[in-house]
């Protein structure tokens, strides 16, 4: 039997060009999928958790409520969007989707990046359809596909699933009630109480199936973490990788140890989960690195599929 010190093994730090150059050889051979995380909608002017909250709360009709809002306002997200959920019934998802569209916003140079990669699938957290625009706008073929629909793996472009559903802009009223997302607990819950389900499967079969690129993702999702965690007690050989933002950068003197300890402990819990952390200074370093792993041969042919229309659901090959 071969033997290795595993706790060693987690604090190997291989330097940033050498995980750039094992990426790049991973996605040019098809073996790289991407997930992509709030940080990405976040970038590109779409509000962020707590402000969308705000924004739906303030849609409520004050005719109809027994309280001022204000009351609910120091209560945790968990409680408010609960209450929210009540008062706005039927009109829920609609007003989520008016609140997410409320202001312009913009294809950031990381989207666009995440866009142009050449990965052929694609995993998302948001339910927004900034991604389908980006895809639209570098001219790449892609089917959306969200919870229950029929996935076509044959598919030439890129594979998107909206794991937590699709909300397109301009969706209608009538629209939305037929549109399912998960944003509050009571959506958590049925996702983590159902092990079979299309989203949990989808995620699943693409974390044992190749490395995966955690991308704008916190890494504090728990149903994620289960799932990655599942897969570290299969003992897969293959690695996933994080794009994280070092706690060093901008730090000096005692705070800057502090930092690169902290950094240190971060790999290690990174590293429970089969994850390995790819710092980066800035957010804007974060286009760069995705450039870098481009596989522009694979991307010539998703564009030569031609680019599908955002319709609410899957956009047939």
């Amino acid at each position: 039997m071969k033997w290795r010190n595993k706790n060693k093994d987690r604090f190997i730090n291989r330097a940033p060009d050498v995980q750039v150059d094992h990426l790049r050889q991973l996605n040019r051979h098809g073996k790289l999928s991407v997930f992509v995380g709030a940080g990405i909608s976040q970038g590109c002017g779409l509000p962020g958790w707590d402000q969308l909250i705000d924004r739906v709360a303030s849609r409520i009709p004050k005719g109809s409520l027994r309280f001022d809002l204000g009351a609910i306002e120091k209560l945790d997200n968990v409680t408010r969007t609960r209450i929210i959920r009540e008062l706005l019934g039927k009109r829920f998802i609609y007003e989520v989707g008016q609140s997410l569209y409320e202001t312009t916003h913009f294809l950031s140079h990381a989207v666009r990046a995440v866009a142009s990669l050449g990965a052929d699938r694609i995993c998302t957290y948001n339910f927004d359809d900034i991604l389908e625009e980006a895809l639209a706008f570098e001219g790449v073929g892609f089917d959306s596909v969200t919870p229950g629909e029929p996935i076509n793996n044959n598919f030439g472009g890129v594979n998107v699933y909206h794991v937590h559903g699709l909300l397109p802009s301009g969706a209608s009223l009538e629209a939305c009630k037929e549109i399912a997302i998960v944003f509050d607990e009571t959506d958590f819950n049925l996702l983590y109480s159902d092990p079979y389900s299309w989203a949990n499967l989808t995620q699943l079969s693409m974390l044992m199936s190749s490395s995966c690129l955690f991308v704008g993702c916190s890494m504090r999702d728990p149903n994620l973490r289960r799932l990655l965690d599942t897969c570290r007690r299969l003992k897969l050989t293959h690695k996933h990788f994080a794009i994280v933002q070092s706690p060093v950068q901008g730090k000096i003197g005692p705070d800057r140890l502090k930092a690169r300890q902290q950094r240190t402990a971060l790999k290690l819990e990174l590293s429970s989960l089969n994850v390995e952390p790819i710092w980066i200074g800035e957010w804007s370093d974060l286009s760069q690195v995705l450039k870098s792993i481009r596989n522009k041969q694979n991307l010539v042919r998703q564009k030569d599929v031609g680019a599908s229309p955002v319709n609410g659901g899957s956009a047939a090959p």
